[in-house]
């Protein structure tokens, strides 16, 4: 009887001839210093460093894309926004002052990029320049992640960071989350400043295994007022065409090592019966957040408590499509940004649409917030993951940097009393 003979091994071997030039994610990222105005385009495999000016002009700084694997999944880390705060660089422009090195704020960077890579690593990194006319050099620290040998288990899809830079969230498409507690910013700009070989911004890590379903999305959200030690991450999961959402909370000064896993609140409307969603925004007060499924946007409201509360906001699926072709199926909501703001008792952000139409939307906080939205004019390109607001002055309009969808993008001056301007066009950073 002849040997039974062993199936071949068949393999693709893939090589890329053209390095893709989307960008899909935009940071307003003080990545060199605070004093230093720069925003990040993130790509498959590259991240572009540029200087924002006051007028909306960008200046090219530096590239790094030997990263030698694809980029997952991008986050930003570091201090909070603040308008106090930024303030500053409008009178520390000189290029001595930009570049002080007797001041550690100036060679310290405000924040620092988080990546999640397809090589199981998640990198931070920040770019360091002393002078000017001196070369800006990319610094970055890698931490490997676990390793599962199931792609769909494998973290590193989604990437979460706290608004207050408290913690760090890793997860994958289906079961596993990995929980990290991080280091003040102050620690780690003390750390960088002494050039320590070995800095990281994390301190504690937690697997939370056992996530049923599918994992859609993944975000912090905001602590109620008067409970800031409370980190709050929430998950949104599909199982059998059912729509979840999961909370996993802490508290800092314990870490995430007795975190609680609470039971799934299933999503019960007409919205998630007929599509999936696909934006989860945070609100700043209450712990609310919005998700949106398509066209549609509904806010969710007490979930501390217990009982999730759902309020459907309709105004939003009556706009028109501004290029309605022959689909039968309506634009989705693409993409949001939150604009800088003075502090006050409403959460302010932009919503827009793939097709470029664009709303403004007012937030009151309370224990039943109620919902304005105002339309800020279409933009003049599509809209895709990459999508921001930049801060230059709180005296000028808004700035939103739209890199487009597999098309010309631009910087865009927003005005609820003006029309939309574009004063810069992004072609395929």
């Amino acid at each position: 009887m002849a040997p039974q003979e062993r199936p071949q091994r068949l393999a693709i071997l893939t090589k890329t001839l053209v390095r893709s030039p989307v960008v899909k994610w935009v940071f307003p990222a003080r990545l060199r210093s605070k004093y230093i105005n720069d925003v990040v385009f993130v790509g498959e495999d590259f991240v572009h460093l540029k200087e924002l000016h006051p007028g909306g002009h960008l200046d090219h700084v530096a590239t790094k894309a030997d990263f030698g694997c694809r980029i997952e999944a991008a986050r930003v880390f570091g201090d909070k926004r603040d308008c106090s705060d930024y303030d500053e660089v409008i009178m520390k422009t000189e290029p001595e002052q930009r570049f002080n090195t007797t001041d550690g704020d100036v060679t310290s960077p405000h924040h620092v990029l988080v990546l999640t890579l397809s090589n199981k690593e998640l990198v931070f990194l920040y770019a360091r320049q002393t002078a000017n006319d001196r070369p800006v050099q990319f610094v970055h620290t890698s931490i490997p992640l676990p390793a599962f040998e199931n792609y769909l288990e494998q973290p590193g899809r989604h990437l979460a960071v706290d608004p207050h830079s408290r913690a760090v969230a890793v997860a994958a498409w289906q079961n596993h989350v990995i929980l990290y507690s991080a280091k003040p910013m102050a620690q780690l700009r003390q750390e960088v400043q002494q050039n320590r070989r070995e800095w990281s911004p994390l301190t504690a890590e937690r697997v939370v295994k056992r996530i049923t379903g599918h994992i859609q999305m993944m975000e912090f959200l905001h602590p109620t007022s008067g409970d800031d030690d409370h980190v709050i991450l929430l998950l949104v999961t599909i199982e059998r065409r059912k729509i979840r959402v999961v909370r996993i909370d802490w508290y800092q000064g314990v870490g995430p090592r007795d975190a609680q896993v609470h039971p799934a609140h299933t999503l019960t409307t007409v919205a998630t019966e007929k599509q999936v969603p696909n934006l989860l925004i945070p609100l700043r007060r209450s712990s609310a957040f919005m998700i949106t499924f398509g066209q549609n946007v509904w806010l969710y409201t007490k979930i501390l408590s217990g009982s999730l509360e759902s309020h459907s906001l309709p105004a939003f699926n009556q706009t028109s499509p501004r290029h309605p072709g022959s689909s039968r199926k309506f634009p989705v909501w693409a993409n949001w940004a939150r604009p800088m703001r003075m502090p006050g008792d409403s959460d302010c952000l932009y919503l827009a649409r793939e097709d470029g139409v664009l709303f403004y939307v007012t937030v009151d906080n309370g224990d039943n917030p109620s919902v304005y939205e105002c339309s800020a004019g279409p933009l003049g390109c599509n809209v895709d993951s990459a999508f921001e607001y930049l801060y230059v002055d709180l005296r000028w309009p808004d700035l939103l940097a739209v890199p487009g969808n597999m098309s010309t993008g631009g910087i865009y001056k927003v005005s609820l009393a003006e029309e939309v301007q574009e004063i810069k066009k992004l072609k395929w950073l």
